[in-house]
């Protein structure tokens, strides 16, 4: 039996699906500084509606995208200020 979407290789989840979305959105990003539905779409061998299943918008992508690249960070950054209290401490660390 042939798959069409997602170039045959169906996500098991929606949450496995929202990041293969947001992965193509941030390398589309880092090879061309910007990304459209369409592309990220194409490379996923998806519909444009597909993606706006996920994200209704190209700004809702565009944030989800942003968050995660950041999200590593910001769990590395807690674990290492986690026991500062003082504000200024923990600029300065």
């Amino acid at each position: 039996m042939r798959r069409h979407g997602w170039s045959g290789d169906i996500p098991a989840d929606d949450d496995e699906a929202v990041g293969r979305i947001i992965g193509a959105a941030r390398q589309a990003i880092d090879a061309r500084g910007t990304v459209s539905v369409s592309e990220v779409a194409q490379a996923l061998g998806v519909t444009r509606q597909t993606i706006y299943r996920y994200f209704p918008t190209l700004e809702s992508l565009m944030v989800a995208t942003a968050v995660s690249s950041v999200d590593g960070f910001l769990d590395r950054l807690a674990a290492e200020l986690g026991s500062i209290t003082d504000p200024s401490e923990a600029v300065v660390e």
